[in-house]
């Protein structure tokens, strides 16, 4: 009987002992499952900031290109604008 209630006792004691460790191991599993949740979000936000950049980026390509467009066609008219001058001047030039 004496044998029996010892091992009844190392039963408490190593139930016990099991229960302390699966409760630190559940610990650690909700530990890094909100840390996962945490590195998910930061990701969903660097992503949203990524697209952003990109849109961005298409923009300032976009503006570029009209801008060389615009300097082009002032070059033109600042050129036709020197001939026009020019002309201006031969003509004025027979009026003397």
């Amino acid at each position: 009987m004496l044998v029996s209630s010892d091992d009844a006792n190392q039963c408490v004691v190593s139930t016990s002992d099991t229960k302390l460790r699966m409760n630190n191991i559940k610990s650690m599993i909700d530990n890094v499952s909100n840390i996962t949740a945490q590195i998910a979000t930061a990701a969903e936000e660097q992503s949203v900031v990524a697209d952003e950049i990109n849109k961005n980026i298409y923009t300032i390509e976009s503006i570029s290109k009209q801008n060389t467009e615009s300097a082009e066609h002032v070059n033109e008219n600042s050129t036709q604008m020197s001939k026009s001058a020019d002309e201006l001047e031969g003509l004025s030039s027979t009026f003397r």
